[in-house]
């Protein structure tokens, strides 16, 4: 492996700073559960207690050492072509805001994954230690409010209309962390028993709940987990064709190919409740291509969500009978990132982002 995607650094860290950092990594790691089940926006806060007790170390020569991989020049050139894109944004308030949020977000994870990487060997066992009981906690607390219909939020006095779904937003931390607590289970615990129990029950748990995404991540990554676990190369070649081909065509599928003219024409029933999905990413695909090269600047979808806002406003105050919200062709956000950097970066940015991905292949080859 020539690359480097996420280096250890020099830790110049103070020894008598080090166990600090450590509780408060711990504490990190150990509160993801609850936090991911029950809050899963509290998630960025939580990590970034971590980075800050890793800071200094990372700091040192991390941020150096991962500016010269391919992954480090594609997100730096990334985050640089945000920042440009503002110039010629079509968003009117919040484009800068969210470009520093997209910055200091890409910061706190790589000095938390550096922070960890550079413990020393006893606290790194027990860092891991701590992540595999993390997810085991994690996917049976899942479970348990799929299968009790989300029995600690209804104490809290939650609204039952969004529990489930509030509880089902974690699944997709759960669909992150899984492979690296199955890899750390299976080298310390020296059995597939652990492992598999970690994958039965997160496939359990993401299927029970009702966010798609997370269930179908779990899938595609067990089988890539498996295919790299047994022919490394061959999985990663198709996993990088799979991402090149599936990110560079998808605003021209979703216009012309996967949308609900298109599938009902030869046939294809599409569920009710996947229609509005459809049309939301033909709407984008639209959008895409009026400004497929440099895209329409960061926040885009936001202000054109906003716009849609409005005119289902418009439309409804029009109505004697209740506008299906279906009729809003696009929210804040296209729900699939791909479509939304082509949408707000343009072409140039999808690059960037693809280059950030096949690093971290090249990495793994």
């Amino acid at each position: 492996m020539t690359d480097t995607a996420i280096p250890h650094g020099e830790d110049t860290l103070p020894d008598r700073l080090k166990p600090i950092r450590s509780l408060f990594l711990f504490l990190a790691l150990g509160m993801l559960a609850p936090v991911a089940v029950y809050a899963s926006n509290g998630t960025v806060p939580l990590l970034a207690v971590g980075a800050l007790a890793g800071a200094t170390a990372a700091l040192a020569g991390g941020l150096k050492q991962f500016a010269r991989s391919a992954s480090g020049v594609s997100l730096i050139l990334l985050l640089s072509w945000i920042v440009l894109s503002l110039s010629w944004s079509i968003s009117t308030d919040d484009a800068s805001w969210l470009a520093f949020i997209l910055i200091a977000l890409n910061f706190v994870g790589f000095v938390f994954v550096t922070a960890v990487m550079q413990l020393e060997p006893g606290r790194a066992r027990t860092a891991q230690k701590i992540l595999i009981l993390g997810t085991m906690a994690m996917i049976g607390l899942f479970i348990a409010e799929a299968v009790t219909g989300g029995i600690v939020l209804k104490l809290l006095d939650k609204p039952e209309s969004i529990i489930m779904n509030t509880v089902g937003r974690g699944t997709t931390i759960l669909a992150v962390i899984l492979w690296p607590a199955l890899v750390l289970a299976q080298t310390r615990f020296r059995t597939l028993l652990i492992p598999a129990m970690l994958l039965i029950g997160a496939a359990a748990a993401a299927y029970l709940l009702p966010v798609d995404a997370a269930f179908i991540a779990v899938m595609a990554g067990t089988i890539f987990f498996f295919g790299i676990l047994y022919a490394r190369r061959i999985a990663l070649a198709v996993l990088a064709a799979v991402l090149a081909l599936g990110i560079l065509s998808g605003p021209w599928l979703f216009l012309n190919v996967l949308n609900i003219g298109a599938l009902t024409e030869i046939g294809i029933k599409v569920p009710e409740s996947r229609e509005h999905r459809l049309s939301i990413w033909q709407f984008v695909a639209g959008k895409i291509a009026e400004k497929p090269a440099f895209g329409q600047g960061l926040g885009a979808a936001r202000e054109i969500g906003r716009a849609e806002q409005q005119r289902y406003e418009a439309l409804q105050a029009r109505q004697t009978d209740h506008l299906s919200i279906h009729e809003i062709r696009l929210p804040l956000h296209p729900h699939n990132i791909p479509l939304q950097i082509w949408l707000e970066l343009g072409a140039v940015g999808v690059l960037l982002y693809l280059g950030i991905l096949f690093g971290i292949i090249r990495h793994l080859w």
